[in-house]
């Protein structure tokens, strides 16, 4: 669970978050809010031991509850989806080497795992699509602009010129999604937007999270 994000959460929706009610077994500092997504496809050394990021966590009604008092008093899937548009909070890791990690203990990236992290899923997984991933803005030489993917192994859900992405907010203001469509067929590393739609918002450098490509 990635602390910034909680609390990114915390403030747009007026209400303190407990990071417990996500149920996480590591919470991490250090990391822009939404940066947790950028981890997936990545081995990570901790302590003694290793884990690879494989996929963002949905969140469900188990979020409602309260963690000190069992009270359900806060639908945190509905401020997600309300406020940031989707309803994913923290990465699920395996792990790959076992050791002991205490508090305190840095997260050392290892680089890629072996493997494509939108395949092999468990059961009942959604869709890759779905998942927000956390891209950089660019602008290419002809004034387009891109969402540049820049991990090596978790390649964009291809499609089409014409299909629709959606934008979701950072920090969950302005609460609304955008949603613009293609100028150009998606690769693995780029979203190249239409020039027409393009938003105010997104300047160079900036980081944001994005999901699709969705056939329209």
């Amino acid at each position: 669970i990635n602390l910034a994000s909680v609390q990114a959460l915390s403030e747009a929706a007026g209400s303190y978050v407990d990071p417990t009610r996500f149920r996480g077994n590591l919470f991490l500092e250090d990391l822009p809010a939404w940066g947790e997504f950028s981890m997936i496809g990545r081995r990570y050394r901790i302590g003694e031991a290793e884990i690879e990021m494989t996929r963002p966590a949905r969140r469900c009604a188990a979020t409602t509850v309260d963690p000190a008092t069992a009270d359900t008093d806060l639908n945190v899937p509905v401020i997600l989806r309300k406020l940031t548009g989707h309803l994913y909070c923290g990465i699920y890791a395996r792990v790959t080497k076992t050791g002991r990690i205490d508090v305190n203990d840095k997260l050392e990236d290892l680089g890629p795992w072996d493997g494509d992290p939108n395949q092999n899923l468990p059961e009942r997984t959604p869709e890759p699509g779905e998942w927000p991933r956390f891209v950089r803005v660019a602008v290419s030489d002809n004034g387009k602009t891109v969402l540049q993917n820049l991990s090596e192994n978790w390649p964009l859900v291809p499609g089409s010129a014409g299909d629709e992405v959606r934008l979701h907010p950072i920090t969950g203001r302005p609460a609304k999604m955008a949603r613009l469509k293609l100028a150009e067929d998606a690769d693995a590393q780029a979203l190249v937007l239409d020039a027409d739609k393009s938003v105010a918002e997104l300047s160079e450098g900036a980081w944001v999270l994005v999901s699709g490509p969705y056939s329209v």
